[in-house]
């Protein structure tokens, strides 16, 4: 390869506004959503990058990008402290003064000078919302190898699921066809078919020339840069299904990122946050966990005698005396009350959960008073706190109405 790894910076999506995953994005961008109790969704691209040796990396920011800058704050420190000297820099970059970013593209083009200024023949473009562990490095080879312009990593999906993604088609190393979110009427019945997983890896004199000859509307990777460079046989593929693990969610949506908790989940759990300690995924705000009874709930959480199944508690989370939680997220700084039963939820940060409670056992009382994901996962959101009356259950709140 004719560069190390530490000479491909790495550009991270992450300004992006979630809207598919309100109201937990109500207050904070999605990169920073907690995962599995004592992780952040960003702690898995970030620590793909340093495991993988790559140094340099920008996280774009737009959104709520006070908490991102929180984030990169603390995350300095942590790495620091794993890593060392070895840990690079990780640096916010928001839209210039006066400007936004209108797409993924046009998010990495407006930084051209940044790309301009790192030493390195090529480039690395992630995304700040998906959970994975992945070595960039073989990637980068592949691409190097492949004489491509651009190459982009795709994975195997149910093709049930794939006009949630952009589908494409190879022949050999080569991208035939790319179509963003597809229809699902042009899409096979059953099988599974490979999608993107939003990493690309260009070379720098490509995006040089993305930035030149782009006009003002091709704002977009998946529906502007990449079918374009399809069409001109400058794409390569890099399955990352051929390797092992291959692991990677997509958390864009409620029902998604509810899915993709409960893999951690089980002695059997489809994705474990400690099989490979070799490859950390760092916690930058690591509370520690433990695992208990098919579910993750952190050191910090307040647990009183009470019956947790199959679900995630997150630190500074309480669970009191005599409550129920089965198939659900508690997230930090939430409380679940006395004799409380959830299940099939989320509880978001700070929500408290009145004694006596009953959330996810009566579904039309959960439709009024809460968002249901189409999954039926109720998703209970400090912004709804005001709905029930404090210090009485909500079935008693019903009766009373």
């Amino acid at each position: 390869m004719q560069n190390s790894s530490t000479a491909v910076p790495v550009f991270i999506l992450a300004g992006g506004v979630g809207e598919r995953l309100a109201p937990l994005t109500e207050f904070r961008p999605k990169p920073v959503l907690s995962f599995g109790g004592t992780h952040q969704v960003l702690d898995f691209t970030v620590s793909n990058c340093i495991n993988s040796g790559l140094r340099n990396i920008y996280v774009l920011t737009q959104y709520r990008r006070d908490h991102l800058n929180d984030y990169i704050r603390a995350a300095r420190l942590k790495l620091a402290q794993t890593f060392g000297s070895h840990s690079g820099q990780l640096v916010p970059v928001p839209p210039a003064c006066g400007r936004t970013y209108r797409g993924t593209s046009d998010a990495v083009l407006q930084n051209l000078s940044l790309i301009r200024s790192n030493p390195g023949q090529h480039v690395l473009i992630t995304a700040g919302d998906h959970i994975y562990s992945m070595d960039y490095r073989p990637l980068i080879s592949h691409h190097v190898a492949s004489g491509a312009k651009m190459t982009m990593a795709a994975v195997r999906r149910p093709a049930s699921e794939a006009s949630a993604f952009g589908v494409l088609e190879a022949d050999g190393d080569r991208v035939t066809r790319f179509i963003e979110k597809p229809s699902r009427d042009v899409l096979p019945a059953d099988g599974n078919v490979l999608v993107s997983m939003g990493i690309y890896i260009f070379r720098k004199d490509c995006l040089v020339d993305l930035a030149r000859r782009s006009a003002l509307s091709e704002t977009d990777f998946g529906h502007h840069v990449v079918p374009r460079l399809v069409r001109r046989k400058d794409v390569a593929i890099y399955d990352f299904s051929s390797c092992a693990p291959s692991y990677w969610r997509d958390v864009g949506t409620l029902d998604s990122y509810f899915s993709a908790n409960m893999d951690l989940l089980g002695p059997r759990a489809s994705f474990d946050l400690d099989m490979n300690l070799a490859w950390p995924i760092v916690a930058l705000n690591d509370p520690g966990t433990v695992n208990t009874a098919g579910s993750r709930i952190s050191r910090r959480a307040l647990v009183g005698p009470s019956v947790i199944r199959h679900s995630i508690i997150s630190h500074g989370s309480c669970i009191d005396s005599g409550a129920v939680v089965e198939n659900s997220i508690i997230m930090p700084g939430a409380r679940v009350g006395r004799g409380a039963v959830v299940r099939n939820a989320m509880v978001t940060e700070g929500v408290r959960i009145a004694d006596g409670a009953e959330v996810g056992v009566n579904s039309g009382m959960d439709r009024r008073r809460f968002a249901v994901t189409p999954g039926g996962i109720v998703v209970v959101n400090t912004s709804l706190r005001r709905i029930a009356e404090p210090r009485r259950s909500f079935t008693k709140a019903a009766a009373a109405a």
